[in-house]
C-alpha cells in the first residue's frame, strides 16, 4: 500500500531531481570521470535488477548526485544516462 507518508516522500524525491536537473544543466560541463560512472552504473544495474528496487536504485541516484559526489560533468552525464536508460 502506497501511505500518505510514502507520497510525501516520492514529492520530495522529485523536488530534489528538479532541482539537480536545474542546476546541472546551469553548468553545462562534460568531462566524466569513466572509472567513477562505471561504479554507479553497476550498482544502479544491480538495484533494479532486483525486481526493480527503486527505492534503492533512488538512494543510488541521490548520492551520485549529492554535492561533490562527483565532478559536475560526472554528474551531468550519469544523471542523462538514468533519464535515457
Amino acid at each position: 500500500p502506497f501511505s500518505a507518508a510514502d507520497f510525501d516522500q516520492a514529492h520530495r524525491d522529485l523536488s530534489f531531481l528538479r532541482e539537480i536537473t536545474e542546476n546541472l544543466k546551469s553548468k553545462n560541463v562534460r568531462f566524466p570521470n569513466p572509472t567513477a560512472l562505471a561504479g554507479y552504473k553497476q550498482r544502479l544495474r544491480n538495484a533494479l535488477s532486483q525486481d526493480l528496487n527503486f527505492p534503492a536504485a533512488l538512494e543510488i541516484l541521490k548520492d551520485a548526485l549529492r554535492p561533490r559526489a562527483f565532478s559536475t560533468g560526472t554528474q551531468t552525464v550519469f544523471f542523462e544516462d538514468c533519464l535515457n536508460s
